[in-house]
């Protein structure tokens, strides 16, 4: 008997093929714990968002698997048509790279058999039900965009590609230390037949790993793209080698101007939603960490109005000054973090709000645009925001609801 601990989106889709292959299975998270139920469970799967510091962690460890190590032990009992699984993890970009990853199969792959799954919103554990649905009997395309939770303790399951371009401090209110984020984040490439990662990546790997990853260019011309920046650089870089390697092995033809050309960015990253009487207003609401915060201010052509904060997960927010004084023309500062970005604005000599709302904040940004002569509002957080929403595609909806009514 399987436990699934932990009733959000995992669960559902869980509760689904667990149903559907006839596992039995039980359902349950603190509210309607039964240790009982838990001593006798075969496996106890864990929502990615419950870290290793909760108390059925520490009494049932043993037992306890992620829904990806779940999965890599169902996945040899289904009677699933061939998948090949390309995985990405890092800090900063992984969504941005999954998407390029995504759209760039779906050109290569004319069925329309290629899946985004993961972190992006949508549980593995879904996109087998889809495909087990589809009847389909072709080769399956599955990216999954893997964040430190789902790789935590990773086994069994195995990616036939998979790409690790940088790390940054993240996520240090589930993990213990940066020691324990990046072993989590390195179980990608120890899980995966041929790992793609960047030069920087390569030295922190062991040795073992290290000999057997490939090394990514730093960039890449993209000026033929609708992608902007360095950090796309190197992103389109590190998709383009390993599309060249999986297409030489599946013996499909690839030409990379003829397919990055039509890619269009991801929503909700440096995207532009809405220009009110001269002020652009720039969606950057996936932003959830302090690095990619940075990328974004990096990315503005002129100073403008931020907005910034949310819940505290241990990031290092001193990265931010020198751009922040740079870019940054008045910071919004919302959630547990004001007081970090309130002092990093005092640091380098600029005005600041403080918010306790999502309305009153942009509302304040574009006021503030208006009487500072500045032509962009930029909503990048950079930090999560579990105590309001329930995950970042939650927030940039409510974010451009409020936007749609100014």
């Amino acid at each position: 008997m399987i436990v699934v601990y932990g009733k959000w989106k995992v669960w559902k889709w869980l509760d689904l093929l667990l149903t559907e292959v006839d596992i039995d299975h039980v359902l349950m998270d603190d509210e309607d714990r039964d240790d009982q139920i838990l001593d006798d469970a075969k496996y106890i799967i864990m929502s990615p968002w419950i870290s290793p510091k909760h108390d059925v962690y520490k009494q049932y460890v043993k037992k306890i698997l992620s829904e990806m190590s779940y999965l890599g032990r169902l996945l040899k009992k289904l009677s699933l048509p061939k998948i090949t699984f390309i995985g990405i993890t890092w800090t900063n970009g992984k969504s941005t790279t999954a998407w390029i990853m995504y759209q760039a199969l779906q050109r290569i792959v004319p069925d329309d058999n290629v899946w985004i799954a993961g972190n992006f919103d949508i549980p593995l554990s879904e996109t087998l039900v889809s495909i087990m649905q589809s009847k389909s009997h072709k080769e399956h395309f599955c990216v999954v965009e893997c964040s430190s939770f789902m790789l935590y303790n990773l086994d069994t399951f195995m990616f036939d590609y998979s790409i690790f371009l940088n790390i940054a401090r993240d996520h240090l209110d589930w993990h213990d230390n940066m020691t324990d984020y990046f072993a989590a984040k390195s179980r990608i490439c120890a899980q995966t037949h041929k790992s793609f990662v960047s030069h920087t990546i390569n030295l922190l790997l062991p040795s073992a790993l290290e000999k057997k990853a490939t090394i990514i260019p730093h960039h890449i011309d993209i000026s033929y793209t609708k992608f902007v920046g360095k950090h796309n650089m190197q992103n389109i870089a590190a998709v383009a080698k390993c599309l060249e390697v999986l297409t030489k092995d599946k013996d499909i033809l690839f030409d990379p101007t003829k397919i990055f050309d039509k890619l269009k960015p991801l929503p909700h990253r440096l995207e532009l939603i809405r220009e009110i009487n001269g002020v652009m207003i720039i969606d950057d609401g996936i932003s959830s960490s302090a690095q990619s915060l940075l990328a974004a201010l990096h990315a503005m052509e002129k100073s403008c109005i931020a907005i910034v904060g949310w819940h505290d997960k241990g990031d290092d927010y001193s990265v931010l000054s020198v751009a922040i004084r740079q870019k940054v023309s008045c910071l919004v500062c919302i959630g547990e973090l004001q007081n970090t970005f309130v002092s990093i604005a005092k640091d380098v000599w600029i005005p600041y709000i403080r918010s306790d709302t999502l309305e009153h904040a942009v509302q304040t940004a574009v006021d503030y645009a208006h009487r500072l002569s500045v032509s962009t509002v930029l909503f990048s957080p950079g930090a999560a925001s579990f105590d309001m929403f329930s995950n970042v595609y939650d927030r940039v909806q409510k974010f451009n609801i409020i936007v749609s009514q100014l």
